[in-house]
This record gives structure tokens, C-alpha cells and sequence, in this order.
């Protein structure tokens, strides 16, 4: 769940104020930030390459049932939505994981690069 005021801002990929916070689980069963997602309004065109060829905007497919709200569990990946269910895409996002300085190509993958991310936070311990 993202932050309704940050959504809303009208500022695309602003540091002090991520969309959208994201957290892991340690081994220790506390949860530790390991990055920020960005959303964009698509209704202003494309997206901005606001870090040069590492930036990654994307977006999901989902589906959502009759009543307007989206099926828990069910991402597309090439089939199709249940019988009643509409398609639907979500706006462009972009996530940025904290992750050792010299990995810009990890910082803003679109899955999480664990190993990565683990290996940082070992290092901060």
C-alpha cells in the first residue's frame, strides 16, 4: 500500500518522498528497508529516464473481478483472467533497492535482487 499524499504530489521519483516504502523480513523476524517505489501518471506520456539507462519503469497486468477489486494471487504472467474478471494494467512504477553503491543495474531492477540485498545489509552489521 502506497502513501496517498505522495501519490497524489504531482512529483515523479522524489527521494524524500517515495510512493511507496518496501520492506523485508530479516532472518531475526524484524522487518528492514530494502528500497522505494516510484509511481508515474502515465496520463503525462512517458515516463522520465531520471537515471539514465539504469531507470526501469514498468507496469503490472492484474485482474479484477466483477465488483471493481483486484483478485489477490492472480498477476497474469500470459493467461487469462478467471470467467467474470477483466484485465486491467497498472500505472507505470519504478523501484529503487538499497543496495551496495556500485550496483546501479540491482538498485533498479524490477524484481528484488535478494542476494543482493542481503549482502547489504550484512555489511551494515
Amino acid at each position: 500500500m502506497g502513501n496517498g499524499a505522495t501519490i497524489a504530489d504531482g512529483k515523479t521519483a522524489d527521494p524524500p518522498a517515495p510512493e511507496t516504502l518496501i520492506y523485508r523480513r530479516g532472518t531475526d523476524g524484524k522487518l528492514l528497508l530494502v528500497g522505494v517505489m516510484y509511481r508515474y501518471d502515465d496520463r503525462q506520456g512517458e515516463p522520465p529516464e531520471i537515471a539514465g539507462p539504469y531507470t526501469r519503469w514498468h507496469t503490472h497486468e492484474f485482474c479484477v473481478g466483477s465488483d471493481g477489486r483486484r483478485i489477490k494471487g492472480m498477476h497474469r504472467h500470459g493467461e487469462a483472467c478467471p470467467s467474470g474478471a477483466q484485465e486491467r494494467e497498472s500505472g507505470s512504477m519504478m523501484h529503487v533497492w538499497f543496495v551496495e553503491e556500485d550496483a546501479l543495474r540491482r538498485a533498479y531492477a524490477r524484481r528484488p535482487p535478494v542476494r543482493a540485498l542481503e549482502e547489504y545489509q550484512e555489511s551494515l552489521s
